[in-house]
This record gives C-alpha cells, structure tokens and sequence, in this order.
C-alpha cells in the first residue's frame, strides 16, 4: 500500500481515480488544484503524487517542478487531457504538456481518457521506480 496525493480539478475525475486507487490498496489524499498540493508536500510522507497539468491557482507542471526541487526521489504520475480530444488530435497540444511534463522530471506520464488498467500501471511502475530509488540510496 502507498499513500498517493492525488490533485484533479475536476471533482468528477478525482472522485473515480481516487476509487481506482483506493480499490487497488491504497491510501489516498485528493486535493482539487496545486496550491493544495504544494501545501501537503513538505508537511506528509507521500510515495506518490498523481497530478492533472491544467488547473486553476497553481497548475501541474508546477507542482512537478516543486516537488523535483523539494523531494527529488518522490515519484509524479502526470495526467492531461489539455483539451477536448478533437482538438488535441488536430494540433498535437495535449502530447506537447506531456512530453513537456517528461522533460521537467515526471516519472511517468498518461493522456486521459484513460483506462483503469492503464492508470493502476502506471502508479505500480512509479511506485516500482521509487523502490528502486530508496534501495539504491
């Protein structure tokens, strides 16, 4: 089990993501945007932190890059849908916060919509990598 902080502007989303997480074992914060986030980073010991890239207040990629800097082994599943799917399709932007999300450090990365199996994966491959990390430190 790890404890994930999972931060989603949308209600609906991180009501389902944090029912996935949960279903599979672990424990869970949500919080609805990185301000919130930011917050809880340095005051708890997370495994994990899930987070969207576009929110209101304090986005994703900012997150990411606090979390780099403050706790450089702690493990950032980035998720973005950046726009509705027929426009991320035409002009490639959602691929491009994603692909900017892996240069600025996230462990790993995931466009939604996404399936469930694909989401559990990748938390497992995050939580894998920061096994790695603490054995080798």
């Amino acid at each position: 089990m790890a404890l994930i902080l999972l931060i989603e502007d949308d209600s609906l989303v991180r009501a389902a993501i944090r029912r996935v997480l949960e279903g599979a074992g672990h424990a869970v914060i949500d919080v609805a945007h990185g301000g919130e986030a930011l917050a809880r980073i340095d005051r708890t010991e997370i495994d994990l932190i899930v987070t969207d890239l576009l929110m209101p207040e304090v986005e994703g990629i900012e997150v990411l890059t606090a979390a780099r800097r403050r706790h450089p082994g702690l493990p950032v599943l980035v998720i973005s849908g950046g726009f509705p799917p027929e426009r991320a399709a035409a002009s490639g932007i959602s691929a491009d916060y994603l692909r900017m999300a892996r240069q600025l450090g996230a462990t790993r990365t995931l466009a939604k919509p996404f399936e469930r199996a694909d989401l559990l994966a990748a938390v497992e491959a995050c939580l894998a990598e920061r096994g790695r990390d603490r054995s080798a430190g």
